[in-house]
């Protein structure tokens, strides 16, 4: 299904490069937001869980606000990634689910992304940031190892069987091969659900064609370094645009 924000299509014929924000205080957090717009960047994550106060729901509110007053013309994706899924968030899942309704109250961010197997019963949370008004991509990482293309496949088929807007799957290859895996297994999936957007990535330098070839496998979405990477294998943001205007120019 095409999803459409702020007048941006988020598509696969040239998949839109999000650029996180990880910056640990609200003035960087703005000073870097402020920085990527300027550079041209139309999607931005605001990583909360890296901010020194996201356990301060006033801060994260206040940065909330002032960001959505920059990101008028730009889709803000809003992320707590956990310990367990490569983050700094130490919350369980009360906690999370608090947090996530804080973000939708503040109806600034575009996106938000939710852990799509940190919860009993992810469906009711997905329910209750859709009736706020934001959009849900699902989101699943593995940064020990590549799955096999079955147990990917499925992981991609659970998660769309929860009703989010996009799923996204990153995994950590040992070799080159397995980058390849993860391209097939994708395209597997997108080939049966064409109506569900979805990311899939693979991290490290092995996995770094997956992030600007994502459109030949129905990704949607990639992305790239801002500062500094929030996740091994990031290239930075002018070099993915440069990545991707070749792939669409001459691979598709």
């Amino acid at each position: 299904m095409p999803i459409f924000i702020k007048g941006i299509h988020v598509d696969t014929a040239k998949p839109i490069v999000c650029v996180p924000i990880t910056e640990r205080t609200a003035e960087d957090i703005f000073d870097a937001a402020g920085t990527l717009i300027d550079e041209g960047v139309r999607m931005l994550e605001w990583r909360v869980d890296c901010f020194g106060e996201h356990t301060d729901p006033q801060a994260v509110r206040e940065v909330l606000d002032t960001l959505q007053g920059m990101t008028k013309n730009v889709i803000l994706l809003v992320t707590v990634r956990t310990v367990a899924q490569g983050g700094s968030a130490e919350l369980d899942e009360a906690g999370l689910v608090d947090i996530y309704d804080r973000i939708a109250q503040a109806h600034a961010a575009d996106i938000i992304d939710v852990e799509a197997f940190s919860f009993a019963d992810p469906t009711a949370i997905i329910r209750g940031l859709h009736l706020r008004g934001a959009l849900v991509l699902l989101s699943h990482h593995d940064f020990a190892r590549t799955p096999d293309i079955v147990e990917m496949e499925q992981i991609f088929e659970k998660m769309a069987s929860l009703d989010g807007d996009i799923v996204k799957l990153a995994v950590m290859p040992q070799t080159a091969s397995d980058a390849f895996l993860l391209m097939a297994a994708a395209a597997e999936f997108h080939e049966k659900n064409h109506h569900v957007p979805l990311v899939a990535i693979a991290m490290g330098k092995e996995g770094a064609l997956t992030r600007i070839a994502g459109g030949l496998f129905g990704s949607c979405i990639t992305f790239a370094a801002g500062s500094e990477p929030s996740a091994p294998g990031q290239l930075p943001f002018a070099e993915a645009e440069a990545g991707l205007d070749f792939m669409e120019r001459y691979a598709r």
